[in-house]
């Protein structure tokens, strides 16, 4: 898929979820992104979710100010993720913060991913507060017109 400039969030402090498989075992100890537009003032995160929706690990709030735009680097406390089903996250406090993010055209498959009871796309009923990301996820209600931003989490 291709790469484009995407909103890290559509409402201010909202908390974009997206499911994902992974099949071996990873420690992470890096998260790694880029900014493309920041807004002076603001404060985004980054982080990954457990199935049960609890927050594993997480940049905490990143300055995404102007003079921060490029690649933004978070040293965490080593996590080690087992194989299992986890949930990316991220938020920011201004809706104009921009990430480089992958263009997957969610409008076109995200109802797919979405039907029936499953929430794979989504926004969290609990929200972010001051760029950090919530303990939990709560609620998951279908979000389906948002792409992901670029991430590496890294040993």
């Amino acid at each position: 898929h291709s790469q484009i400039t995407g909103p890290f969030s559509l409402i201010n402090d909202g908390v974009y979820v997206w499911q994902f498989v992974l099949p071996f075992r990873s420690v992470v100890r890096n998260i790694t992104w880029e900014l493309l537009t920041g807004v002076d003032g603001s404060l985004s995160s980054m982080g990954l979710y457990s199935a049960n929706r609890n927050r594993l690990l997480h940049t905490g709030a990143v300055g995404t100010a102007i003079a921060d735009q490029g690649i933004q680097q978070t040293s965490i406390t080593a996590v080690t993720l087992e194989p299992g089903v986890y949930f990316f996250a991220h938020t920011s406090t201004s809706l104009n913060v921009d990430a480089r993010a992958w263009n997957l055209a969610v409008g076109v498959w995200g109802p797919v991913m979405n039907s029936g009871s499953s929430r794979r796309i989504a926004i969290a009923a609990n929200l972010s507060s001051g760029g950090v990301l919530p303990a939990t996820l709560g609620n998951l209600t279908s979000q389906t017109n948002m792409n992901p931003p670029i991430c590496l989490f890294e040993p």
